[in-house]
């Protein structure tokens, strides 16, 4: 990485391309961008084979040793790297492998370079194990946790850690990627699917897992019985639902179109965004929907309860299947359907788009780097929203 005299961030994250889940996308698209003002380096583990695909941006593997993980050799790269000037690394996440090896990464970072550290909390419970009192060290080394949703930045705050070292910073979505499709392309792209223009379509963008329940999505759209009503359900498959949908066939009105790497082309074809996810930071996908004029009708969690004003750009439902089908029958006319998605989309341009969540994360870098060189260690970060608030 090349040193400069100004931030340098090195992202630490176990998994990368192709392994790839909302985490992973985020991190992709936020270090692209970084790395037109900073350098930016992915230190990650061995197994993960694919590049960024920016040569701004390097991916250095490390190798995978036992209980360690590939934390020592993060360690002794990070260590050297000291000699070059003060960094930040930015940790996305909890290790699900070797939690005690990344804690004792964090602590001996921070401690022996005098560098700061900050973590991203990726959804409500990933923090539970860092709040208890095996972790107390690592914890306190860390200068800033970013947390997605006010449920992530509650259970943070109330797990003992001081105010001034949350940060309630979103996701951001690339807002000139994912815009609103004009009347005629439109038309034209859900010709080519097949779908009627009298039809409604109902759009799903991420994994289907078990976390997602697009079984519960599913069975709500064939209760829904609704006349013209369709469900596209797109992305890649886990080792269960793949093989059911193939068993016991998907009901008329749906369709499953697989994994994509072009997302955008299916926001095209929808009239509303749905989501009956159990558990989510800040879902990629709705960010997405939103950037492309869509409204969201998404179940009611932390996470898509910081991207729905109700009435307003979407509705929040009980995740259950008489609640989804009813919503889904009720939907309004497509006309109101399409001002409802304006105002999804300047909510993505005004609070989400990942030019400003960057310059947010830029700041935050600067800061916590200027503490550090004072000796303050964590200091108090102005994050521009009330507490709790992401």
């Amino acid at each position: 990485m090349s040193t400069g005299s100004g931030t340098r961030v090195y992202v630490l994250g176990d998994n990368w391309l192709p392994g790839v889940g909302g985490l992973e996308n985020h991190t992709a698209a936020l270090t692209d961008r970084l790395s037109a003002t900073v350098p930016v380096e992915i230190l990650t583990s061995e197994s993960n084979t694919e590049d960024h695909g920016n040569p701004a941006v390097p991916v250095r593997r490390f190798p995978v040793v036992g209980d360690a993980g590939y934390y020592e050799g993060v360690r002794e790269h990070l260590l050297a790297a000291r000699e070059q000037g003060p960094f930040v690394l930015h940790v996305m996440g909890f290790s699900y492998f070797w939690p005690e090896a990344q804690a004792r990464l964090v602590q001996e970072v921070a401690h022996r370079t005098g560098c700061p550290v900050v973590l991203k909390v990726p959804t409500s419970g990933h923090a539970l194990r860092y709040l208890t009192a095996e972790f107390r060290a690592a914890r306190a080394s860390v200068s800033a946790f970013v947390c997605l949703n006010s449920g992530v930045y509650r259970e943070i705050r109330d797990g003992g850690v001081p105010a001034h070292r949350i940060v309630a910073l979103p996701n951001g979505v690339d807002t000139r990627r994912f815009r609103v499709t004009d009347r005629a392309a439109r038309a034209a792209a859900r010709a080519r699917h097949g779908v009627g223009p009298d039809e409604t379509v109902a759009l799903f963008v991420g994994r289907l897992t078990s976390q997602k329940r697009v079984d519960l999505l599913v069975d709500a759209v064939s209760a829904a019985n609704a006349e013209g009503l369709r469900l596209l359900l797109v992305g890649p498959s886990d080792a269960t639902y793949g093989p059911a949908f193939d068993t016991r066939g998907l009901p008329a009105g749906v369709t499953w179109l697989g994994a994509t790497k072009s997302p955008e082309r299916h926001y095209a074809l929808a009239d509303v965004y749905v989501s009956t996810s159990l558990a989510e930071g800040m879902p990629n996908s709705g960010l997405e929907a939103m950037a492309s004029g869509l409204p969201l009708l998404v179940s009611d969690i932390p996470g898509h309860r910081e991207l729905v004003h109700a009435g307003r750009n979407g509705w929040l439902v009980p995740p259950a299947v008489a609640d989804f089908a009813t919503a889904l029958a009720q939907l309004p006319a497509r006309e109101r359907l399409e001002v409802m998605g304006e105002e999804s989309r300047r909510r993505a341009e005004t609070e989400f788009s990942l030019v400003s969540v960057t310059d947010r994360y830029l700041q935050l870098y600067r800061h916590v780097l200027a503490a550090a060189s004072d000796g303050a260690g964590p200091a108090g970060i102005r994050t521009g929203r009330r507490d709790g608030e992401a």
